[in-house]
C-alpha cells in the first residue's frame, strides 16, 4: 500500500485512517496499533512543517510488514520523543531514521504478523 500526504490535511487524516486498516491487517495488538498510529501521526505532522510532499508505503511480506515515512527536502532530524516513546513501548530497535540525498526516511518493521507481542524495529 502507497500513498503520498500533500499540504491538505484531510488528505493526511484519511490517509492516515487507511494506513490503520492495512496495519489491522497484520497486527493484532491494539496497543501495539495504537501506539504505531499515534507516533506515525506525529511523524508526519512534524515532516510537514518542512516538507509538502510526505509518501508512506507499507511494504507487507506476509511474516514482516515494513512502514516507510518519507519526505523530501532539507535533512530533518527524528524527534527525540517520538524515538523514545516507540522504543519504550516496543524496544530498543523499534524506528531507524536515514537521509539519502534529499529524502528523510523513518523505516518501522513490524514483526510476529497477528502476534500479541508483536516487535517493531
Amino acid at each position: 500500500m502507497e500513498f503520498e500526504i500533500s499540504g491538505d490535511k484531510t488528505d493526511a487524516a484519511e490517509n492516515l485512517n487507511k494506513l490503520r486498516e492495512s496495519v489491522e491487517g497484520i497486527v493484532s495488538d491494539s496497543d501495539i496499533i495504537d501506539n504505531l498510529m499515534l507516533c506515525t501521526g506525529e511523524l508526519v505532522s512534524d515532516m510537514r512543517r518542512t516538507s509538502d510532499h510526505i509518501h508512506l508505503r507499507l511494504r507487507d511480506e506476509g511474516k514482516k510488514a515494513e512502514l516507510f515515512i518519507r519526505s523530501i527536502g532539507k535533512r530533518w532530524d527524528l524527534p527525540a520523543s517520538i524515538s523514545e516513546e516507540v522504543k519504550a513501548f516496543l524496544g530498543k530497535e523499534a524506528i531507524s531514521y536515514s537521509y539519502v540525498y534529499r529524502m528523510n526516511i523513518v523505516c518501522i518493521i513490524l514483526d510476529e504478523r497477528g502476534a500479541s507481542n508483536a516487535v517493531i524495529h
